[in-house]
């Protein structure tokens, strides 16, 4: 196993990173240097022999830095994008159940969770469970001409997170063909503008996204509304 672990500058020099408390930020870099070469860590010593807290841990799930599994046993979710390890020299993790559960999109984990597959670009069958983070939290996919599955980047991906956290608050479960449909609405627009959308949704209490165009006064046309 390795003994070095590192932690890579477009993680942790960004402004989410820096919007972090101080202690979820420490919290992050202990589980960085507790996890195995996979990156996969078992948080219950970590939190009694550290004493940790675990709503800082909890935290660290909902913003998508880490992926909690039902066994308890969390993933840093850009543990490659941080540790770079000659595939010669890295020890496979103990927790293979849990890691056929996830995609590597780019460098990025990516749950699986047993309900979604990827194929051309779509996301198909299944929920987003309740309490984890799953590709439709994430970004749209797609395929290169390597067929390299790879993060598109027209969606604006903290407004997106935000949106389904609310979501999740408020019991309303994303289907896929909710996801499709209002990714379809947001790609036309830019990223501050699909800031806007989904801000204002989340203000007015809406389960659904509306045209720009569509929101002015008291006239409001539902683009779609998912039940």
């Amino acid at each position: 196993m390795s003994q070095k672990r590192m932690f890579d500058r477009s993680i942790v020099q960004t402004d989410n990173f820096a919007d972090l408390s101080p202690s979820m930020i420490g919290v992050y870099f202990l589980f960085g240097i507790e996890a195995d070469d996979e990156g996969f860590v078992s948080p219950k010593r970590i939190i009694r022999a550290y004493k940790i807290s675990e709503d800082d841990v909890k935290m660290l799930i909902l913003k998508g830095y880490f992926i909690a599994f039902n066994s308890g046993v969390i993933v840093i979710t850009d543990w490659q994008e941080n540790n770079y390890l000659d595939k010669k020299r890295i020890k496979p993790t103990q927790y293979q159940e849990e890691k056929k559960m996830l995609f590597t999109v780019g460098r990025k984990y990516v749950l699986n969770n047993g309900l979604t597959s990827i194929e051309e670009g779509r996301v198909e069958e299944g929920r987003v469970e309740e309490g984890h983070m799953s590709i439709l939290d994430i970004i749209p996919i797609s395929k290169d001409s390597d067929g390299k599955v790879v993060l598109e980047t027209w969606l604006n991906e903290e407004a997106w997170k935000s949106w389904t956290l609310y979501r999740k608050e408020i019991r309303k479960k994303m289907t896929v063909r909710t996801v499709e449909l209002q990714w379809k609405l947001l790609r036309k627009y830019s990223k501050e503008d699909q800031e806007e959308i989904i801000n204002t949704s989340i203000r007015n209490g809406w389960t659904g996204l509306f045209e720009k165009s569509e929101r002015s006064n008291n006239n409001q046309k539902k683009i779609y509304a998912p039940q």
